[in-house]
């Protein structure tokens, strides 16, 4: 028979029996095997999960941290399918700035292995979360076990915080701590060395020893249980506990896009759901949707949009993706229906030199307001799609029409198939996103601003936003989606994925993860990373310029003259700083046709706007 003693504490927390397997209730915590806010058994390469600070400071850790999670903090969101929602705002807000501050405070730390590997490691699977909670909707249980996961994650790295700056100080020291007991969450072992080492640093221990006639018993307490508002409630079914962190990350924040090149050829079939497949590309007259473009692309009028570039007359590009694309020329027709992650721009934008027609426009701009969150949770939920859209789908996703008909009354089999397809997308937008068919009078919501049919005519800028919206998160999805193609990432451990994506995402942000390629409206209009000289402001695009070149040194066929290039401040002329972003736009452009035989979407920046 064996008992726990304590040499500094005054209790003695009821430790969870490891059976092989352990629960997720309905808080998000894990009850007694909940890392984060309960005493767990001594490891040595865990041991900064013992310096977790078992209370708030004012310095960091906040209160967020400890505050006890439930479906009350969940709010529905019009997303397109029922049940779906998010944290409410301001837990979210406070979470992300508690994430922050988490990160920054280790940044700080100089760190060693193995607590350097163990930092990084923490740092993307928080940053992965993060931006999972924020950018999608999920339904109750996930939400909160995510917001859960990243209070744990945040206490995990003050522990690991605390442990450097602290701990390993006074064990380093060999001076006896003992009567200045830590203010962390603590450990137990069965090891006598362990303990006492940890007694003398002044870390909270138990000791799990053998009862026997010699020991010295001062006091008797009954073990006290994890906190009150710990939730008793399962969750989650019963998982091993080496499963338990990997379970998290998976089901909770391991998304990954849909794989560009995943549909077959003309043969094969295209639809992002079930149905006869298409014969070969051809966008087939319909009335109100894609007929037109059918029309003029017949009679020679105008390449697509696809394979040859337009300028826009509602945003622009940098001088070094409009040479790039430009001097493509006019791509062959694909072999296969060319498909986007996010409605193709050209679709709501007005070209110069492409006919389109403006109420068209205005009916596609409107319901896209009703979509757009559904077309977000399609990139990352592969129970909602899985496949992307081709350019017809998303002409019907857009004209708005969800009714279901009956079997198609023409004898040729591509008309059978055409039909198919709508009906297969009708039913993805009508019926499992249960979205209305388009309603001229509807008036749905951009960040909090009820737009009408009329709004979207009168006003430039709603077009504006969403056309750059559309440019911004179908560029980062194929950087991203061509970038796992060039090293084989897809193929990777989740951790090296994770981290590679991260990597990518420093092209356009502050480098969060793979799921931050979704940007908010609040950041339209804001600096554009792609001037080059004489442009005012060129030079603060340097970091973004060298970050595209990290990640493009990876891929086959890069360029020598590219291997030389690095851009410190004042490290390049004028002339040699827009050389080198010719040559790097010039060589996405060229490894991306080639790879998915259509002309990628570039990002844009409004015309006129001051901060480009």
């Amino acid at each position: 028979m064996s008992v726990f003693t304590t040499p500094n504490q005054t209790w003695i927390p009821e430790f969870g029996v490891v059976h092989g397997e352990i629960t997720m209730f309905s808080d998000g915590r894990w009850g007694r095997h909940e890392y984060s806010r309960w005493p767990q058994a001594y490891a040595r390469d865990s041991f900064h999960m013992a310096c977790i600070p078992s209370a708030p400071h004012p310095d960091g850790p906040s209160s967020i941290l400890w505050c006890t999670l439930s479906t009350d903090d969940w709010v529905t969101e019009d997303c397109g399918v029922a049940g779906m929602g998010r944290l409410k705002p301001s837990l979210m807000g406070e979470l992300a700035k508690e994430a922050s501050k988490s990160m920054d405070r280790l940044s700080h730390c100089s760190l060693r292995p193995p607590w350097d590997g163990i930092a990084k490691f923490l740092v993307i699977c928080l940053r992965h979360c993060v931006d999972r909670l924020q950018l999608l909707p999920a339904y109750p249980g996930v939400i909160i076990s995510l917001a859960a996961h990243i209070q744990r994650l945040c206490l995990e790295l003050a522990g690991l915080y605390f442990m450097l700056r602290v701990v390993i100080r006074r064990l380093e020291a060999l001076d006896d701590y003992s009567g200045d007991v830590l203010d962390v969450l603590s450990t137990h072992s069965p090891n006598l060395t362990v303990v006492q080492v940890l007694h003398c640093a002044g870390v909270p221990v138990w000791f799990q020893q053998p009862l026997t006639k010699q020991m010295a018993i001062y006091r008797v307490v009954q073990k006290t249980d994890v906190p009150l508002d710990f939730s008793n409630r399962p969750s989650y079914p019963r998982l091993w506990v080496r499963a338990m962190a990997a379970m998290v990350r998976r089901q909770l924040c391991a998304s990954r896009l849909p794989d560009l090149r995943g549909g077959e050829s003309e043969e094969g079939d295209r639809s992002a759901r079930s149905g006869p497949p298409p014969k070969r590309f051809c966008v087939e007259k319909d009335t109100g949707s894609a007929g037109e473009e059918a029309q003029a692309f017949s009679k020679g009028f105008a390449m697509n949009p696809f394979c040859q570039h337009y300028f826009s007359d509602t945003v622009s590009i940098s001088t070094p993706w409009s040479k790039a694309l430009a001097s493509v020329g006019a791509l062959p027709q694909p072999s296969r229906s060319v498909t986007y992650f996010f409605p193709p721009p050209f679709l709501i934008d007005s070209l110069i030199g492409y006919e389109s027609k403006p109420e068209k426009i205005a009916r596609y701009i409107h319901h896209l307001v009703t979509v757009r969150t559904f077309c977000r949770l399609c990139l990352f939920d592969p129970t909602i799609a899985g496949k992307l859209l081709t350019v017809a789908e998303w002409r019907d996703a857009l004209w708005g029409d969800y009714t279901m008909d009956g079997e198609s009354e023409g004898s040729g089999g591509r008309v059978r198939t055409r039909h198919q397809l709508k009906q297969n997308l009708r039913q993805l937008f009508g019926g499992l996103a249960s979205l209305p068919s388009y309603d001229s009078s509807a008036t749905p919501a951009l960040e909090d601003v009820a737009v009408t049919l009329h709004a979207v005519v009168a006003d430039r800028t709603i077009q504006q936003r969403l056309v750059w919206e559309a440019h911004e998160t179908n560029w980062r999805c194929e950087l991203l989606a061509l970038d796992a193609v060039m090293v084989g990432s897809n193929g990777w451990p989740e951790l090296e994925r994770w981290m590679r994506e991260s990597l990518v995402s420093e092209i356009w942000g502050a480098g969060s993860s793979g799921v931050d390629i979704a940007p908010s409206l609040q950041t339209f209009g804001s600096r554009y990373c792609w001037l080059v000289p004489p442009r005012p402001g060129w030079e603060n695009c340097r970091p973004r310029l060298q970050a595209f070149l990290d990640v493009l040194s990876r891929w086959p066929g890069y360029p020598s003259e590219l291997r030389r290039a690095r851009l410190p401040d004042n490290a390049c002329t004028e002339e040699q700083y827009c050389r080198i972003a010719d040559l790097t736009v010039a060589f996405y452009v060229k490894t991306f046709v080639t790879t998915f035989g259509r002309l990628p979407v570039p990002p844009v920046y409004v015309s006129g706007d001051s901060s480009a």
